[in-house]
Order: C-alpha cells, then sequence, then structure tokens
C-alpha cells in the first residue's frame, strides 16, 4: 500500500506496522515505518489522508477505522480495505466501494472486499 501511495504523487509516505517482517521490508524499500500496535499508538491530528487495511478478523477493522480517524486534519480523507461485512456494521459516515471478487487472491485470501471511503 506505501508503493501505491507513493506511486500516486503522496508527498511523504509513513506507516505502522505491527509484524516486524513487513515492517522491515518497507524501510528496506525506503519508507519510515513504525513497528507497533496502531491501536496504541497515540493519535496526532496530522495526516492529510490515511490509507489503511485493517486485520478483518471479527470487527478489529472497526476499532482500526475509529482510531485512524483521530490521526487526520480537517479536511482529511481515510480510505480502508474492509471485509465487505463491514457495509452491514459500520454505523459511522462514509462511502463504500466493493473491489471484485477475488481482488486479493494473489495475498492468499478470498474474502469479498469493499473500500470505506471517509472525508472529515
Amino acid at each position: 500500500m506505501m508503493d501505491a501511495a507513493r506511486d500516486s504523487g503522496a508527498a511523504s509516505v509513513f506507516g505502522i506496522e505491527v509484524d516486524a517482517g513487513r515492517a522491515e521490508a518497507a524501510r528496506r524499500k525506503g519508507f519510515p515505518v513504525l513497528t507497533a500496535n496502531f491501536l496504541e499508538v497515540p493519535p496526532e491530528a496530522k495526516y492529510d489522508f490515511v490509507l489503511m487495511n485493517p486485520p478483518f478478523f471479527g470487527k478489529h477493522w472497526k476499532l482500526h477505522v475509529e482510531h485512524a480517524l483521530k490521526f487526520l486534519k480537517p479536511g482529511g480523507v481515510l480510505r480502508a480495505i474492509l471485509p465487505i461485512t463491514a457495509r452491514d456494521h459500520w454505523k459511522g459516515k462514509g462511502s463504500f466501494e466493493d473491489l471484485p471478487f477475488g481482488a486479493f487472491r494473489e495475498s492468499g485470501t478470498n474474502i469479498n472486499t469493499t473500500i470505506l471511503t471517509i472525508r472529515t
């Protein structure tokens, strides 16, 4: 995801990743990454854009989205890749865009997914 953000013209990209191996892989590509549990990182409303792929297990994604909103400046945008079932459980503002079935098959999952976009 960090590659996509940089390739789309983001001036700077910063990541938070709980898995040390994935964090190190991103660092090898030149990205600054904090290795931490995202939910334990104190939020600062200083980002224009948050792009995330939170855990799908249970409703953990919801906790991550709610926490991520606290990182956005006024007028910021959050985009989150979520399980399609999030449509039935998200009560906040935002819009959904469903992804094609099997969009992440190459990554080892066939879970139907959607993208939630929230503008603050």
